[in-house]
């Protein structure tokens, strides 16, 4: 019991010293911050105030110090019992650590200096630099920001499945054409069909052929060729791997009458069976045809119909520009030097940016660019402004002016503001003649007028009956669409 009372005492003495050591250690602070708020301020102070400072610190630093020793040698006695009569050892040395204040003498101004310790200052010896190591390098260009882009792949086993971990500004799809003769069939299909019996898109048949698609010198080729007349008259064509609707005009049509066969050859490529995509910007880089009443096809289609309709999924068109060199309508010019690019829904007017040159568009190679965002699509040629063709915070639909029956009001009230453009598209490069689509009745030039009309049951037959007169602005190479490349970036 006594030596549990003295232990006790002696540590609540020990404690008692070190907080007076704490206080006064405090104190130093307070000195060393007053002298360096005044030193700062420019402002005098006595300089007998600190010299007493320093001596009271130090005379309460050396007694606390003692006694602090003092008492660690009693706790020793009280803790260790059986050393009773031996000699008590001698302390290991300690480091010294007392503190002292040094007050500079006044200077002439009368502003006290910040004070200075007399310990000398202590230098490391500077580390040489260190070998550059890649792996220690932080590329922040490969820092992964969630894309709004959504790409979709058609598996072996027919399904879609829809790509996960897209990062922003990643290409997520490209084709620069290398190889050849024959396209890559892992990124293209082609379509193999007719026109159909109601409506003539073109008096063109689409076929799989390296006459009328190629690659060569890394770019896809693209290229109309002619048939010959007994076959466009009385010629039997049967599509063997049709895309069309089976047991239609799309895949088997015999020439007969005024009921002619399509008189030209030529290629759709797409990507309908491999890969669609929802926003990103799409580049494509090319050098349209130049030959009268050619028709590039360069486009977006819907890959799905079934929530907007089949005719108001809407389509999206990155360039066009007709290939008759000079062709005017009511005197304004709508030929081969005015190109459009924009999208349509349904029967509504096409909205669409033009740009003319009057070099024409099919002289040189452009880079035509879709920039298709949740909020906008954004069209663009080589360096120059996007051009926005939506109207922020307003539905499309309305603004194109799209009437909406009462059973699918729902859908498109429920629908973003871009709809129907909030849907997987695919890619769809081809060229195409002729057709109801791109030419009114009223065009032409001084040479010649339109050869058919849009309303005439002879439709094909007045074309062809005609070729004289279209067919020598054929040129070997002109009349050729080619590809450099195809890329798509993630937004």
């Amino acid at each position: 019991m006594i030596k549990s009372d003295s232990f006790s005492r002696a540590k609540e003495m020990c404690s008692e010293t070190f907080a007076k050591f704490c206080l006064i250690s405090l104190h130093v602070l307070f000195v060393h911050l007053i002298d360096g708020v005044h030193s700062q301020a420019q402002v005098s102070i006595p300089s007998d105030w600190l010299q007493e400072s320093q001596d009271y610190i130090n005379r309460e630093l050396k007694l606390q110090q003692d006694l602090m020793r003092e008492h660690a040698a009693n706790l020793w006695k009280i803790s260790h019992p059986e050393d009773k009569g031996k000699p008590t050892p001698a302390p290991t040395p300690k480091p010294h650590h007392d503190i002292e204040v040094v007050v500079a003498t006044p200077t002439p101004s009368l502003v006290v200096p910040k004070p200075t310790t007399t310990k000398e200052p202590t230098y490391e010896t500077p580390r040489p630099p260190q070998p550059y190591e890649e792996d220690n390098f932080v590329d922040l260009r490969n820092t992964c920001l969630r894309a709004k882009t959504e790409v979709w792949e058609k598996g072996s086993d027919g399904r879609w499945k829809k790509r996960k971990g897209l990062c922003r500004d990643r290409e997520v799809y490209k084709d620069e054409f290398s190889g050849g003769p024959r396209v890559d069939n892992t990124k293209w299909s082609h379509e193999v069909r007719m026109p159909g019996e109601d409506t003539y898109h073109g008096f063109v048949t689409y076929l799989e052929s390296v006459e009328n698609s190629y690659v060569k010198d890394n770019m896809l080729f693209i290229k109309p060729t002619v048939l010959d007349d007994r076959t466009v008259r009385t010629g039997h064509r049967f599509l063997e791997n049709c895309t069309g609707r089976l047991g239609s005009e799309e895949c088997d049509r015999r020439g007969r009458g005024f009921q002619f066969l399509p008189p030209v050859n030529s290629a759709l490529l797409t990507t309908k069976n491999i890969m669609a995509f929802k926003y990103g910007k799409i580049e494509i880089r090319a050098k349209l045809p130049i030959g009268d009443w050619i028709v590039p096809e360069i486009t977006l289609e819907p890959r799905r119909t079934e929530t907007y309709g089949e005719l108001k999924s809407g389509r999206i068109r990155i360039a066009l520009a007709k290939g008759n060199r000079h062709l005017t309508k009511e005197t304004k010019e709508v030929g081969n030097s005015i190109l459009e690019q924009g999208f349509e829904v349904g029967s509504s007017p096409p909205r669409k940016v033009t740009r003319e040159t009057a070099d024409g568009w099919g002289n040189a190679f452009h880079n035509y660019t879709l920039i298709w965002t949740p909020d906008n699509l954004k069209f663009q040629v080589d360096d120059g402004t996007p051009e926005p063709l939506c109207t922020p915070g307003h539905p499309l639909y309305k603004t194109l002016g799209i009437r909406i029956g009462k059973q699918n009001a729902a859908i498109w009230e429920r629908a973003t503001n871009i709809a129907p453009f909030d849907k997987e598209f695919y890619i769809s490069l081809g060229l195409t003649v002729g057709g109801l689509d791109h030419f009114p009745d009223d065009v032409g030039n001084s040479e010649q007028r339109k050869p058919w009309g849009n309303y005439d049951t002879k439709l094909l037959s007045t074309f062809w009956e005609n070729r004289a007169d279209w067919m020598k602005s054929w040129e070997e190479n002109n009349s050729t669409m080619i590809v450099d490349y195809v890329r798509i970036t993630s937004v």
